[in-house]
């Protein structure tokens, strides 16, 4: 497993290489919610384009940090390509709590963009 974190504006962009088991969800979970202690973020993508495989401790993982996401009033997203991780989380009803998007970049650009407009016209998120 292999966990990177990237922050943009107010954007996390949690992408998971490998598998999501109980050997990693923890510190997955550790780690992500202290950079959501850290900064503002509005919104997170969680990049499962290149999970290879995902256990019933990854589902539980996300369904925490979603808790957590709207906790802080934020927004969720699944990115996967993988139609056998769709398949668990849609057997799993995530999909009832993240948003599916199919382009990372496309995705983050959209928000920044979203926000940028936001500033602009004085609305707060």
């Amino acid at each position: 497993m292999q966990l990177d974190l990237k922050k943009t504006d107010t954007i996390l962009v949690v992408q998971i290489t490998g598998e999501l088991d109980h050997h990693c969800a923890d510190e997955i979970r550790r780690r992500i919610d202290r950079e959501l202690m850290s900064v503002q973020i509005n919104h997170v993508i969680f990049d499962f384009s290149e999970l290879s495989f995902m256990d019933s401790s990854g589902i539980g993982m996300l369904m925490g940090r979603y808790r957590v996401i709207k906790y802080l009033g934020g927004q969720a997203w699944i990115v996967c390509h993988s139609a056998a991780i769709e398949k668990i989380l849609e057997m799993a009803g995530i999909f009832q709590y993240f948003k599916r998007y199919e382009d990372c970049a496309a995705l983050v650009e959209e928000l920044r963009a979203s926000s940028q407009k936001d500033r602009k016209s004085g609305v707060i998120k």
